[in-house]
């Protein structure tokens, strides 16, 4: 186990006291432009978006808010995993209802609520496939296009969704995608380059990478497992994809991974253990043993700033430079190419017509089986297949192209 230097947070009194009402947290991401801070509070249905500024004084580090702005939407319920567009857009999983977007107003010194309307509901236009969903990230595939992936906590997979945006946004389609060895998947990361996607597996008590290419599926397997003591949240890459974060929710820890030479490889335990939360905070939050430890996590892009949150103590910021450097050296046999936004864009909209075909063909087999049996085919069964029929034809003539 490794102390990890808290620093001292300065929040404004409007800041602080919409801190203090957030009650349960989850989930907390860094703005694109790490200016800001989106903070899940799950039982009072509110998103809270902090201004961050980071000072630094003689090689000290400490941090500063003094602008917030509080988020409510009627579409809020049990707001869970929170994952960013861009610098004015928010993505927000509610565990007890849907996916939403929406649109960030500015931060000001006065802090107060703004009432907001969702810029899209994704089961309008991926009916059957979300449910439960916990947690999202999203991986932007150019200007236009957006690759969003969703944790379906209690139906155990992982489902690919493609926003377009042009004139609003648009969900032009949706798809399962992993599914093996998952129980409760309860936080999500895709890595920076996009090759990887890193799961929480809850009841496992493990964090399964997974590979995030062309072909996979439903019935891709992890292509490393990496263990936790007890409850894994949060994770986040970091630093090019070498580290790999967790939360872990059963104990007042974030492990830490690291990436064996150029590829991850299946662990039994962390690299190292940080202790983020004290003793008699995580005793009080303690409610039974998958909580009280840290649920939200984050870390801003040159690794230096780590924050965490949870219901008894809902932001704490961490020095993480001291373990960056230390656990991060050139790696110079890294040579792999990575694949260009428009390949990616191209795999990633073929994936998902393959994908639907492969639905539409279960879908039609169940039908055949119904006729089979003489019964009639249920109409709620037929209106999926067409459903998907027109989803489809828009994906190939238009809809989902490459722009």
């Amino acid at each position: 186990m490794v102390q990890c230097q808290n620093l001292v947070f300065t929040p404004s009194s409007a800041v602080a006291q919409h801190i203090a009402a957030l009650g349960r947290t989850e989930d907390a991401v860094f703005s694109p432009d790490q200016t800001r801070l989106a903070i899940a509070g799950f039982n009072e249905n509110k998103v809270l978006v902090i201004q961050i500024e980071v000072v630094s004084e003689n090689g000290i580090m400490s941090v500063r808010s003094e602008e917030c702005v509080e988020l409510l939407c009627p579409d809020f319920n049990r707001p869970h995993g929170l994952s960013w567009i861009d610098d004015d857009t928010l993505v927000v999983a509610n565990r007890g209802e849907d996916v939403i977007l929406v649109s960030v107003p500015a931060v000001s010194n006065k802090g107060g609520a703004v009432v907001l309307e969702p810029e899209l509901r994704l089961s309008e236009g991926c009916e059957d496939i979300i449910a439960s969903p916990g947690s999202v990230d999203v991986v932007r595939l150019d200007d236009e296009y957006f690759d969003l992936l969703v944790c379906n906590n209690y139906r155990n997979y992982v489902s690919r969704h493609i926003i377009k945006r042009k004139n609003g946004f648009t969900a032009i389609a949706g798809v399962p995608l992993f599914k093996q060895g998952l129980k409760v998947p309860d936080g999500i990361a895709i890595s920076r380059n996009g090759e990887l996607v890193a799961i929480s597996n809850h009841d496992c008590k493990r964090v399964d990478v997974f590979p995030n290419h062309p072909d996979s599926a439903t019935a891709t397997y992890p292509v490393a497992s990496l263990e936790v003591s007890h409850y894994p949240h949060g994770v986040r890459f970091a630093m090019e994809d070498r580290l790999l974060l967790v939360a872990d929710a059963g104990a007042p820890m974030v492990h830490v991974f690291v990436r064996n030479d150029t590829a991850w490889t299946s662990a039994k335990s962390p690299h190292l253990s940080l202790k983020v939360i004290a003793d008699e905070v995580f005793r009080r939050g303690q409610r039974n043993p998958q909580e009280g430890g840290p649920k939200g996590l984050d870390i801003l892009a040159d690794g230096s700033l780590l924050v965490v949150s949870c219901e008894a103590l809902p932001i704490a910021f961490f020095d993480f430079r001291p373990l960056r450097d230390r656990l991060v050296k050139p790696d110079l046999t890294n040579l792999r190419q990575v694949r260009s936004s428009d390949a990616r864009l191209l795999d990633t909209v073929m994936a998902i017509v393959k994908a639907q075909h492969d639905q539409i063909g279960a879908l039609r087999a169940e039908l055949a089986k119904s006729a089979v049996k003489k019964a009639l085919p249920r109409p709620s069964l037929d209106r999926r297949i067409w459903r998907l029929l027109k989803r489809l034809a828009q994906d190939v003539n238009g809809g989902g192209g490459t722009g």
